[in-house]
């Protein structure tokens, strides 16, 4: 069997429903998220077309065109994140963080450059890289997918 294909067999993909705990932002709008649960690793791309909330391991692309929240318990490591709006609750890797509107929480790491016409850093977060004021989408970094 080959690398990949046993890599595949050794990784389970769990269906969690939303819980809207994790997200008060989300459960104010009435949607169901899109929720990566603490015990989830996933290696690739993701996109996503509503909200979503991660609190597990993913390392790869992601982008969306709704709000992406990185939950407490959440990491991410990835060359770009493209969201309509971003939450970092947990902890960021990234060489870009492109969107209209960044908000990093308390409890939240970002490590990498951002690029927003928005960005809120609450007391306690921790960040590290460059914060750019400016329109992602007219820049080419923005939330398209």
């Amino acid at each position: 069997m080959n690398p990949e294909a046993e890599q595949a067999k050794e990784t389970e993909i769990t269906s969690i429903s939303h819980d809207k705990r994790h997200c008060a932002a989300i459960e104010a709008c009435g949607v169901t998220a899109s929720f990566i649960g603490e015990r989830c690793e996933i290696l690739g791309t993701l996109t996503f077309d509503g909200p979503a909330v991660i609190n597990g391991k993913v390392e790869g692309t992601i982008a969306g065109k709704d709000q992406i929240m990185v939950g407490e318990e959440g990491f991410i490591a990835t060359d770009k994140l493209r969201a309509a709006s971003i939450v970092i609750a947990g902890t960021a890797r990234v060489e870009t963080i492109a969107s209209s509107r960044i908000e990093i929480l308390a409890t939240g790491k970002v490590h990498g450059d951002l690029v927003s016409l928005s960005l809120i850093i609450h007391e306690g977060a921790e960040f590290q890289g460059r914060a750019s004021s400016r329109d992602p989408e007219k820049d080419g970094c923005g939330s398209q997918m």
